[in-house]
């Protein structure tokens, strides 16, 4: 823990840099919603390749820059949802939700690969950002099958890592 503490509060610190600079374009106006939602979207693909690029050389540091990338995505999506929602009306709360299946299949598929704290990021992104999103009852049936997929997912890195904690969590935020 001692070695890696540094690393996973620099990976939440680069996350909440990534998601501030956003939220401060769009109090200044810089960009118009679409390049911002682009930009913020290229980010977070770029620090999870940057963090497999350096998986076998930099394990810590690499899992730290995905899950990162990972919590960027999730900000990308509830940006979409709720701030840029006019101009992004062809995202719908279905659609956000399956962007949401696929950051958090994403989020366990790279955890399994790079290490545990990829899997935090996305069971946190993947239980919170439905429920700040305002998932309706109109789509309750992809909601509960989405929770249903994130509670085997995360069953499975417990399984896999041996770090049943996932799971525990998983099970009370159900």
């Amino acid at each position: 823990l001692g070695a890696k503490l540094p690393v996973w509060l620099g990976a939440i610190a680069l996350m909440l840099a990534g998601v501030f600079l956003v939220a401060f374009a769009v109090k200044r106006g810089w960009f118009t919603p679409r390049l911002r939602v682009y930009a913020s979207s290229a980010l977070g693909v770029s620090l999870v390749l940057a963090g497999l690029s350096l998986r076998k050389s930099y394990a810590d540091i690499a899992q730290g820059l995905a899950a990162a990338g990972v919590g960027i995505l999730y900000a990308v999506i509830l940006a979409v949802a709720t701030i840029f929602q006019s101009d992004f009306a062809f995202v719908t709360s279905l659609a956000s939700l399956y962007m949401i299946v696929g950051i958090t299949a994403l989020a366990i598929a790279l955890s399994l690969y790079l290490g545990p704290l990829v899997a935090l990021i996305g069971l946190i992104g993947g239980f919170a950002t439905p429920a700040l999103i305002g998932v309706g009852p109109a789509h309750a049936t992809p909601l509960f099958l989405c929770l249903i997929a994130q509670q085997v997912g995360t069953s499975v890195i417990g399984r896999r890592s041996g770090q049943w904690v996932f799971s525990l969590v998983a099970l009370v935020a159900v």
